[in-house]
Order: C-alpha cells, then structure tokens, then sequence
C-alpha cells in the first residue's frame, strides 16, 4: 500500500449505492450518515444495475457500493462501472466467495459477505477516501 501524506483531509465522496433491497440500501445509508462529521458523502441509490449506470452518466461517483441482488441479475456491472470511469471504486456486498473473487477478477476494489461487516467496512472506506486525496493532491 502506498503512503498517504498525513496533512490530506478526508475526502468529500460521492457514493452510489446500488441494490433493490431496501433495507440493505438504508443500513449503507445509515452507515454514510453516521460518518458525515469525519467525511462529507453525497450519496445517490439505485435499485438495480440499469438506474446505477444511469446516475453514473449524470454524477460524478467516486464509489459504487453493489448488492448481491445486482451481482446476481447477470451481466457484468462491476466491469461496466469500471469500463465507465476507471478512478471510480467499486465494492461488491456478495453472498458467497465465488461471487467475491469474481467481483475482484472483474475490477472491484474489494468485497464483502452479506451480512456487511462495518468496522471493516469503514476501513475500506478510508483506504479509498485516502487514496482519491493521494491523486489529488498530486495534480
């Protein structure tokens, strides 16, 4: 892993959260909201792979967070949202390891078994909100 200058603020992200299950959309919802103080999130949701790639045509998204249900519909979305924009980050919520290391192989950033884990979560995160600062700050 790289090192990250210590004098970079967290960055302001914007995350597109993409599943059809509600409750699963409000938890990650929860989750970016608790973190507003440490970091600013404009965050968007999708209820399936088509709108997701919709809002990311009209926003600029830094990180799509997909549910299994997304992952499961066929098709290949992580590499459509990486063959999109490929500085924008992708974290697949999946239902087994073989969904996972797909995910991985396709471009995502990492994975993650339903039911999310979100102290580990939250480290991710923090990994990529570090890393976006990183290629800013070196422009």
């Amino acid at each position: 892993m790289v090192a990250v200058p210590e004098n970079i603020p967290m960055q302001n992200i914007g995350v597109l959260v993409v599943s059809g299950a509600v409750a699963a959309r409000g938890a990650l919802r929860e989750f970016f909201n608790s973190r507003q103080a440490e970091m600013q999130t404009e965050l968007w949701e999708a209820e399936s792979a088509a709108r997701g790639l919709a809002v990311l045509h009209r926003r600029p998204v830094d990180l799509v967070v997909l549910g299994p249900d997304v992952l499961r519909d066929g098709g290949d979305v992580v590499a459509d949202v990486r063959a999109f924009d490929d500085k924008t980050e992708v974290i697949a919520i999946v239902d087994g390891p073989e969904r996972g290391r797909a995910a991985l192989a396709a471009g995502a950033y990492d994975f993650f078994l339903a039911p999310v884990d979100f102290e580990r979560f939250d480290v991710v995160l923090r990994h990529i909100c570090e890393a976006a600062g990183a290629r800013e700050y070196s422009t």
